[in-house]
């Protein structure tokens, strides 16, 4: 029996675009940003830890180093912007009961679980995995390694809404 790492893979939208990929395996979670987001000079700033409007040289530096603590967190954490974004206390427990894949209980799936209902013009939705690139599969969060399965983490529910923060809010729909 293989103890190979599953890696899942969110789509990430902003303004209608789609600008990359949330990876995550086993434990390892990445941000890879697409080529033509990359290449794009009017890219929209997704946050200012990777996207720097008029520092293009900087903005290049971080999202094509793909271990930059900004895009690329281990041990079941998600990279700081994204983990921004998690609903906290009653809100996460309860998007968390909604998993009905065990592995998609961590910050990864919960994240899936608010992810057509975000702060800003962000999207996360499982990939369509058809349409992954190369890149996507080689540097999301494989390392290089052949013959990994890959899935997408369950996706939104009804009502699945995220409002961050310190206090315990009620989301209503």
């Amino acid at each position: 029996m293989s103890l190979k790492p599953t890696p899942r893979y969110l789509d990430v939208w902003l303004h209608d675009q789609h600008i990359g990929w949330l990876c995550d395996a086993g434990g390892a979670t990445r941000f890879l940003a697409s080529e033509n987001y990359i290449a794009d000079r009017r890219r929209p700033t997704l946050s200012m830890s990777m996207t720097m409007p008029r520092a293009d040289w900087l903005t290049q530096k971080v999202l094509g180093n793909h271990f930059d603590p900004a895009v690329y967190r281990e041990h079941g954490e998600l990279p700081p912007f994204f983990a921004g974004l998690l609903p906290e206390g009653p809100l996460k427990r309860r998007l968390a009961a909604t998993r009905h894949n065990g592995i998609d209980m961590d910050d990864f799936g919960i994240l899936a679980a608010a992810g057509e209902d975000l702060p800003g013009a962000l999207k996360l939705i499982p990939a369509n995995l058809d349409q992954l690139t190369l890149a996507a599969k080689t540097y999301g969060v494989t390392g290089g390694v052949d013959e990994l399965m890959v899935t997408a983490p369950e996706g939104s529910i009804p009502g699945g809404a995220s409002l961050s923060g310190m206090q315990n809010k009620l989301a209503m729909t």
